[in-house]
C-alpha cells in the first residue's frame, strides 16, 4: 500500500503539472471574515460520552487571521480548555497554533480485545481525572495553502480514578494511582490540489503524517512507537454545487522499543495497588485485570495504529471501538449542497456568514489487524447521512447519523470527517 500511495502522489503531481489543471481557489484560503460564537451546544460522541459543550470562539480577531477559543464541557466530561489558533508569524506562510486544557473528570470506554473479534458488549469504562494537556503546531505553507509541512507537539497526563463494568458497577478503585504521562510529536506533509481549503468541491488532497508517541513514565512499561498515517481524498464535482468525495486511508504502528510483555511483571507494575479480595466481586475484578493485561501486552509488542470508530472513520461505531497495529479504510460521501450563497447572521452572541447548507450520504468500509498478512481478513462497514452548515470563517458544524453491524450512532461534531492534519 505504501508503494501505491507514493505512486498515486507522483501521478497526481505529474498530471496536474502536465495539464496545468490545478483548480483555482473558489475562496481566499486565508479568510479574515470576523465571526464569534458564545453558545451552549450538545456534545455527542459514542465511546466518549455526551454532555453540554459551552464555548466562546472569536474567529479572525479584528479581521486578522487569528482565532481565540475558550470553553468547557459538562456531562460525561468535566473539562476546560483554551487555544489561540492560526497565528501568522510570517503572513500567509508560517502559522502557529497553541492550546491547552484541564480534565477534572472523564469517562473513557475501553473495549476488551483488539481487532474485529472483540465483543461489543464486553467493555469497561475508566474514570480518569487530574488531567492536563498542552500542545502546539507549526505549519509552513506555500502557493495558497496547496503545499504544506507541519510539526506538532503535545504533552498530557491523567490519573486513573476507577474501573467500571458496562452497566456502571464499580470493579475496582485504585489506591492513590500514579499519574500516566504521554508525549506526542508529529510531522507531516499535506498537498492540497483542490478548489477550496475549507470546503473543497473538486481536486485532490494527499497527506503523510508520522506521529511519535513516547510513554514518559520512568517504569518503561509502555512501548516507544511511531504511527505512520497516509490519507488520500478525491473530490469529484456533481453538477454546479454538489460533490462526490472518495477517501483512502491507512495507518501503521512501528515499534522502536517494546514495552513490558511479561504478564506477571506487568501486573506487579500496573496493579500492585489493586486488591481484588476487597472488591464486591473478586472474580470479576481478576478477570477484568487479566483481559487488560492481555491487551496491554499486545499493544506493547505490536504497537497501536490510528483506530476505527467515532466521529471520523467508521462512524457507525463508538469512538475507539477497534484498535490494532494496522488499519486500512475506504470511504465515499455524496455532499448535496442545498444552498450556495453568503447569508450573514448576527444574533449578538453569534455572528458569521453562512455559505452553505449540506446533506451528506456516506458509506465506509475498513479492516484492522496486528500484522500485514492478516489485514483484509475481516471487514466492517457503516452507512449514514448527515447535515452540515459551513461558514465563511471556516467553521463546519456537523451532525451525522450512522449505522454499522453493531447498531447506530449519532455524532455531533465540528469539521468534516477524514481530516488530513488531525490537530
Amino acid at each position: 500500500m505504501i508503494k501505491q500511495f507514493i505512486l498515486l502522489v507522483l501521478l497526481a503531481v505529474w498530471s496536474f503539472t502536465a495539464s496545468a489543471q490545478v483548480p483555482e481557489r473558489r475562496n481566499d484560503p486565508f479568510p479574515t471574515e470576523e465571526a464569534w460564537y458564545i453558545i451552549p451546544a450538545p456534545f455527542s460522541a459514542p465511546g466518549l460520552g455526551s454532555g453540554l459543550f459551552v464555548a466562546g470562539l472569536w474567529s479572525n480577531i479584528s479581521e486578522s487571521h487569528s482565532d481565540l477559543f475558550v470553553g468547557m464541557v459538562k456531562g460525561d466530561f468535566d473539562a476546560t480548555f483554551a487555544g489561540l489558533l492560526d497565528n501568522h508569524i510570517i503572513d500567509e506562510t508560517l502559522i502557529l497554533d497553541v492550546s491547552g486544557g484541564v480534565i477534572n473528570e472523564a469517562i473513557v470506554t475501553s473495549y476488551q480485545g483488539r481487532g474485529f473479534d472483540s465483543d461489543p458488549k464486553n467493555y469497561n469504562t475508566f474514570k480518569v481525572g487530574d488531567g492536563e494537556g498542552t500542545g502546539g503546531r507549526i505549519m509552513l505553507t506555500f502557493w495558497e495553502r496547496r503545499l504544506n509541512a507541519f510539526a506538532t507537539r503535545f504533552m498530557q497526563s491523567s490519573r486513573l480514578k476507577g474501573v467500571y463494568e458496562a452497566d456502571g458497577t464499580l470493579i475496582y478503585e485504585p489506591d492513590s494511582a500514579a499519574k500516566t504521562k504521554v508525549g506526542m510529536q508529529s510531522r507531516g506533509l499535506l498537498l492540497d490540489f483542490t478548489d477550496d481549503w475549507g470546503d473543497p468541491r473538486k481536486g485532490l488532497k494527499l497527506s503523510h503524517n508520522q506521529n511519535g508517541f513516547v510513554g514518559l513514565n520512568s517504569d518503561g512499561s509502555s512501548p516507544e512507537q511511531s504511527i505512520i498515517d497516509q490519507n488520500v481524498t478525491a473530490y469529484l464535482p456533481m453538477g454546479e454545487q454538489s460533490t462526490w468525495v472518495f477517501n483512502v486511508f491507512q495507518s501503521k504502528a512501528v515499534v522502536t522499543k517494546q514495552g513490558l510483555t511479561d504478564k506477571e511483571a506487568l501486573r506487579t507494575l500496573l496493579y500492585s495497588n489493586v486488591d481484588c479480595s476487597l472488591t464486591s466481586d473478586p472474580q470479576k475484578c481478576e478477570s477484568t485485570i487479566d483481559r487488560q493485561l492481555e491487551d496491554a501486552i499486545a499493544a506493547n509488542r505490536y504497537g497501536t495504529a490510528s483506530g476505527l470508530g467515532g466521529v471520523s472513520r467508521l462512524r457507525g461505531f463508538p469512538q475507539g471501538r477497534f484498535k490494532g497495529a494496522r488499519t486500512r479504510f475506504f470511504g465515499t460521501e455524496f455532499r448535496w449542497n442545498l444552498t450556495d450563497e453568503s447569508v450573514p447572521f448576527n444574533f449578538y452572541l453569534i455572528k458569521d456568514v453562512r455559505t452553505s447548507l449540506q446533506i451528506a450520504f456516506f458509506y465506509e468500509r475498513a479492516t484492522i489487524a496486528e500484522t500485514a498478512h492478516e489485514l483484509g481478513n475481516a471487514w466492517r462497514s457503516s452507512t449514514g447521512t448527515g447535515f452540515r452548515m459551513i461558514t465563511a470563517s471556516g467553521m463546519v458544524f456537523r451532525i451525522d447519523v450512522a449505522k454499522g453491524e453493531e447498531g447506530a450512532n449519532v455524532n455531533v461534531f465540528f469539521d468534516y470527517p477524514w481530516s488530513d492534519t488531525g490537530f
